[in-house]
């Protein structure tokens, strides 16, 4: 019988070959090798990061802009010159905008400024403000820098510090255990203030500068970061943070390449937004008609009541998102952060401080009411304003930071759901808050999401691909080739050009196929070793998890005792919308990662960095391939086997020959019983029906099924 299958299996593949078999439809007999899979795609995830920052510079942002001048040290350094304690390697490029949050009387998402020219407002808001124009310094600028914040290496060239600083082991900065080349950077010639900011050599901040031959680092990225953050605090208190980020994006000014926007395609896109007021970006100029309108004083900083009071005038969170996301050919390459006004809680639980898809109970936080501080509507007080979300005092009870409900920019981190994070302004420590920001990014810049599983050769721990670099004009690789590997010399025509192209296989690394484990066997191979492995994520945080009829139906990939739709985590994606029992209103945001991954090595991403890397895979179409399963309903009664693994369907009339793949399960450590989905018997019978193939599938976990009577 073995015989005969195998020589069954060598005359479909001998066939299909001759017959260029690569149409898979219908279904063939499983596994059929017939397709050789290509995809340019980045090996590394994005090239890297374009960020729109917006700082709110009314009049209560001084202390704030200060911090942030420090901190952003922490956020720049962390995604471009990683300190020893940082987990992710550094980004390729990056790219900062700044731009302010006043808007003048602005109102509506069309690029030709219309404003609101009979409104109460002060001068300091007239016609269309800043305009989301990206922001700059003119040389002679100084910016305040704070001692002993700003981590650093203590024995490389200290690229984390400002200028001419030194990086020392002392205090807080006291070199852990566990990382004890990390100190701080500290003024060798005073305390920090009056720091001239390095010359910014275009209208946003970025690294590499140049291009090609002459691209260089710019080593002074997170210093001309901190002093584009000092805009002042001169700006309208009519804030409005989101639009000036969505006008900021499609400004002609802020892209002087007629070609080319400041947002690039093959780039993560982030949206930061740094402000102590709630949002007020106005879709309709009836809001300044509003009776709350004509209770506000001439201070700006009195205004955003009439906000609070008429979101009928403004962009929904929803609205942002859209615009935001449409911006980019991959809807799922924009994140979201925000420092703004949330309770801080040190002592209780952060409701309001984390991921988007953590913030489920914010809005109902009572610090998050917009509640005015004048219960009378009629007054005309001054200090008719919402009450704070959180507060921060000075050592001798000095007010700090104030901030009012920044219930907006929660609503849309929730939109975001993990792709966002948000924090309070009033922490006095901001640098967890940039740390996750910067994580929230570099989680986006690592590894290829493959669309489908590779042939893995469970001996070598290898896939059976290769993963190529394509070096243009040169002779050499830019590495050492495996063993009996060479590369390969291609001409590709380019317009009229024909320009010769050294395609050049990195070397297959060994690691176990969960990629968990896999992280861990490259680390042990060192820091220098360059090359790519494959690994397959085995949480419940990719699409295809979810699919009830999919490739992965009736698995339990998070081991939480729930498959398929009837797992939370899965109710706001595709397949599950609308089915019996799931309300997207309470799960998190579908999962966009994916199970199939590509990685290289650091050193690899360093190698062939600006290089194109195509995966390359002559490989079969695997039992994973939606044609060739034993899964569903349809397949399991056939009386084929789809998937070539020589048993068959539900029922078999040999004891145990009916594919356990028709009845996929997951054991119970404690009691060592099989649990099985309820949707599972649907596959083969009625409901209650232990069938052959469950039969089989227990004996090959080990497990008991459950008894009839149960």
């Amino acid at each position: 019988m073995r015989t005969f299958l195998l020589l069954w299996l060598l005359g479909s593949f001998i066939a299909c070959v001759i017959l260029a078999c690569m149409d898979r439809r219908p279904a063939p007999v499983c596994p059929v090798p017939v397709e050789l899979n290509r995809t340019s795609r980045q090996a590394t995830g994005f090239k890297g990061v374009d960020m729109i920052v917006v700082v709110d510079d009314s009049g209560s942002m001084a202390e704030e802009q200060a911090i942030l001048s420090t901190q952003f040290f922490t956020l720049i350094n962390s995604l471009v010159f990683p300190t020893a304690d940082w987990k992710f390697p550094a980004a390729q490029s990056v790219r900062i905008g700044v731009v302010s949050s006043d808007m003048g009387q602005r109102y509506g998402d069309d690029l030709n400024c219309e404003y609101a020219s009979n409104s109460h407002l002060n001068e300091k808001c007239r016609k269309c403000g800043k305009n989301g124009r990206f922001r700059t310094y003119d040389n002679g600028a100084t910016i305040n820098i704070r001692e002993g914040e700003i981590k650093c290496n203590l024995y490389d060239d200290q690229p984390q510090c400002p200028t001419d600083w030194e990086c020392r082991s002392e205090g807080d900065c006291e070199g852990e255990e566990d990382h004890p080349n990390v100190g701080c950077c500290y003024d060798p010639e005073g305390d920090g203030t009056a720091q001239s900011c390095p010359k910014l050599n275009a209208i946003y901040a970025q690294t590499p500068i140049g291009s090609g031959d002459d691209e260089t680092t710019n080593w002074d990225l997170a210093f001309q970061t901190a002093c584009l953050a000092k805009l002042g605090i001169e700006g309208c208190g009519f804030e409005q943070q989101l639009q000036a980020a969505a006008q900021g994006l499609i400004h002609p000014k802020n892209n002087p390449d007629p070609d080319q926007t400041f947002y690039r395609d093959e780039y993560l896109l982030a949206v930061i937004i740094v402000s102590d007021e709630e949002d007020c970006s106005i879709k309709d100029k009836q809001l300044y008609k509003s009776p709350e309108m004509e209770l506000i004083s001439d201070e700006p900083h009195k205004m955003n009541i009439a906000c609070g009071s008429n979101e009928e005038f403004l962009f929904s969170a929803s609205h942002f998102k859209e615009w935001f996301t449409s911006r980019k050919k991959d809807p799922n390459s924009v994140v979201f952060a925000a420092i703004v006004g949330v309770p801080t809680e040190p002592d209780g639980d952060a409701e309001c401080q984390g991921k988007g898809s953590d913030l489920k109970n914010c809005l109902d936080h009572k610090d998050m009411e917009a509640v005015p501080m004048i219960e009378d509507p009629s007054s005309n007080d001054a200090s008719w304003v919402f009450r704070e979300a959180c507060r921060r005092e000075g050592p001798s009870g000095e007010l700090i930071t104030q901030a009012r409900p920044g219930a907006r920019y929660v609503e849309l981190a929730q939109e975001f759901g993990r792709f966002s994070h948000v924090s309070s302004i009033c922490n006095e420590d901001w640098s967890p808050a940039m740390s996750e920001i910067a994580s929230l990014i570099a989680n986006q810049l690592q590894g290829t999401c493959y669309p489908k599983p590779l042939d893995w050769d469970h001996e070598t721990q290898q896939a059976k691909c290769d993963v190529v670099a394509a070096y243009e004009g040169q002779d050499e690789c830019g590495f050492e080739l495996d063993d009996g590997v060479s590369p390969y010399i291609a001409i590709e025509e380019r317009g009229n050009e024909k320009i010769e192209v050294l395609y050049c296989p990195l070397p297959r690394l060994a690691a176990p196929l969960d990629c968990v484990e896999a992280e861990k066997a490259i680390a042990e191979l060192g820091p220098d070793k360059v090359g790519w492995y494959y690994c397959e994520d085995n949480s419940e945080n990719f699409k295809q998890a979810c699919d009830p009829d999919g490739a992965w139906s009736g698995v339990d990939e998070d081991e939480d005792g729930k498959v398929d739709c009837e797992d939370e985590d899965c109710w706001r994606c595709e397949p599950c919308e609308g089915l019996p029992g799931v309300d997207p209103s309470s799960a998190p945001d579908c999962p966009r990662s994916c199970k199939f991954k590509v990685e290289l090595t650091d050193p690899a991403k360093r190698i062939t960095k600006n290089q194109r890397i195509s995966v390359q895979c002559l490989q079969q179409v695997t039992f994973a391939d939606t044609n060739c399963q034993e899964n569903t309903a349809a397949v399991c009664n056939d009386g084929e086997d789809n998937d070539g693994s020589g048993v068959a369907d539900c029922n078999d009339s040999e004891e145990y020959l009916a594919d356990r793949n028709c009845c996929p399960m997951i054991v119970d450590e404690d009691t060592k019983a099989c649990q099985i989905s309820s949707s599972v018997f649907d596959i083969c019978g009625e409901k209650g029906d232990v069938s052959d193939a469950c039969v089989a599938a227990a004996k090959a976990f080990k497990c008991n099924l459950p008894s009839e009577e149960e």
